[in-house]
């Protein structure tokens, strides 16, 4: 016998996403879907000048582009 019991869960939902660079909100599509980004976090470890330091953003794609302009060596694989 299956015995059913109504829980109301509290979900945490993306709501938006805003580039931390050029702060444009990300658009989505019709499906919901947002258009792609790049996400980074960070904790920085023991003896790094920020120790313990939790850090976290995301980035447009075209933002990115810009930010890799400035890198001597390439990201790609």
């Amino acid at each position: 016998m299956l015995i059913k019991e109504t829980k109301l869960v509290e979900q945490e939902v993306l709501r938006e996403v805003v580039c931390n660079c050029c702060g444009r909100t990300l658009e989505t599509d019709e499906n919901g879907y947002y258009e792609d980004f790049l996400h980074l976090e960070k904790t920085w470890g023991y003896g790094a000048h920020q120790d313990g330091l939790q850090e976290e953003a995301d980035l447009c794609e075209d933002c990115w582009e810009k930010i890799k302009r400035m890198f001597r060596l390439s990201t790609e694989l």
